[in-house]
Formats: C-alpha cells, sequence, structure tokens
C-alpha cells in the first residue's frame, strides 16, 4: 500500500500504472517517468507529493483543478475567484494551491483534515479560507500567504514550522480549540497580530510551551467582539 522515496525514479519508458491500492506514496517517487500517460490512483490516499509534473498524464491535464483519486494534485492555470473543493476530495497534495497570486478565496470540503506541507505557499492572492475540520496544520501551509487576513480555527491539535510563517496581513486568528494545541518555535514567524482563544484557556496558553511568546497577544474570545465589532 506504500511506494517509497526513488522506488520508481528514472521509469523513462513507462507508460500506464496502475495506483489503485496505493495509499502512501513517498517524496519523488517517480521522478522523470516523463513517458507516462495513463495513471489509476485510489481513493484512500494519506500521502502524495507532485512528482508527476513531467509526466504527459499531468501535461495533458487541462486547465483548472486536476484530481488524482481522492487527491486534488495541483490547481493548473489560474484560479478563480472562488475555489470550491468538491466533497470527494478529502487530501490535498503538498504544495497544490501554492504560488497564487491572483485575489481568490478556498471552501474546502468537510473531509479535510489536515494542511500539507506547502500547500497554499507563496499564494499572495488567497484572502479567505474555512478551516473548521482541519486538525494538523503542515510544514509551511501557509507560508508566505499575505493576503490572509484572518483565521478562524476551531479543532487544532498542532502546527507545524512556518505554518503561518510571514503571513503578514493576518489582522487576527482566533482559535477555539478544546485543548491548547501544539506549536513550534516557528509555527508563526513574523505574525504580529493577536490570538483569541477559549476563555478558560487563556492562562494555559500563556504558560504553554512556545506559546509563552505570545503571552501578551493571547486574549480571550470574548474580547473579540469588542476588538472587532464588525468581524
Amino acid at each position: 500500500t506504500s511506494i517509497n522515496y526513488g522506488n520508481l525514479d528514472g521509469c523513462t519508458n513507462l507508460k500506464s500504472v496502475d495506483f489503485s491500492n496505493i495509499t502512501y506514496f513517498g517524496w519523488n517517487v517517480m521522478s522523470d517517468c516523463t513517458s507516462l500517460t495513463n495513471i489509476i490512483f485510489g481513493n484512500s490516499i494519506t500521502q502524495l507529493w507532485q512528482g508527476f509534473n513531467g509526466s504527459v498524464w499531468y501535461k495533458n491535464q487541462p486547465d483548472g483543478m486536476v484530481l488524482a483519486g481522492n487527491s486534488l494534485y495541483k490547481y493548473k492555470g489560474d484560479v478563480p475567484i472562488k475555489v470550491i473543493i468538491p466533497s470527494s476530495i478529502t487530501y490535498l497534495v503538498n504544495g497544490c494551491l501554492g504560488g497564487k497570486s491572483t485575489s481568490f478565496e478556498v471552501v474546502l470540503s468537510e473531509g479535510i483534515t489536515k494542511i500539507s506541507q506547502a500547500c497554499f505557499y507563496q499564494s499572495t492572492g488567497l484572502v479567505n479560507i474555512n478551516l473548521e475540520k482541519i486538525t494538523v496544520f503542515g510544514y509551511q501551509g501557509f507560508y508566505l500567504c499575505k493576503g490572509l487576513k484572518h483565521a478562524h480555527i476551531y479543532n487544532a491539535i498542532s502546527f507545524d514550522s512556518n505554518t503561518f510563517g510571514e503571513c503578514t496581513g493576518l489582522q487576527y486568528i482566533i482559535i477555539e480549540s478544546a485543548a491548547v494545541p501544539n506549536i513550534l518555535s516557528d509555527s508563526f514567524t513574523d505574525v504580529t497580530c493577536n490570538f483569541y482563544v477559549k476563555d478558560s484557556l487563556v492562562d494555559s496558553y500563556k504558560i504553554a510551551t512556545n506559546w509563552s511568546t505570545y503571552a501578551d497577544r493571547i486574549l480571550p474570545i470574548s474580547q473579540f467582539a469588542t476588538d472587532f465589532p464588525n468581524g
């Protein structure tokens, strides 16, 4: 059910492959498989990298959402004002919506619970996204998303390195998680806004590992309406 790093690297004559039973794809598993024209993906993918961009299969895909089983592999070309992820998609491939500079918002399907590594990397045009179901925020998930004005987070368990790094446009972050989520020292690099958290957890946040750095900017959610009366 898994293919590890470089397992099929350099198979330049391979034209068709069936990955119906593969759920985990290691990094760069099919680098330089440039002749690949037909790929069958399954609907239980839990890890997939952009290792097929040089293939005929990818080059033949029209602009818009390029799907790989239950995954959004890549949004090819320019994005519309609103990107609505269909309910059949439960996994976002690393970097699938990165590098977009035109203004857009994203509506995630309820089945998506993880922001993958570099998912929206340097998408300066991203202005809004619903994060109700997200529990895991991956490495550089929103790194350099400078157009993002706010983040409302409901069920976060963990934030990896630079998840919101350099998101200098953020005016506030609301976190309604039932417990204090884990963060690294650089999960919010150069983010200067306030964090609004559950009133009952304010003190816990202020002494928690790495959160203590932001102690003077951790405020109770009950204060949010006063600080931002227009939301």
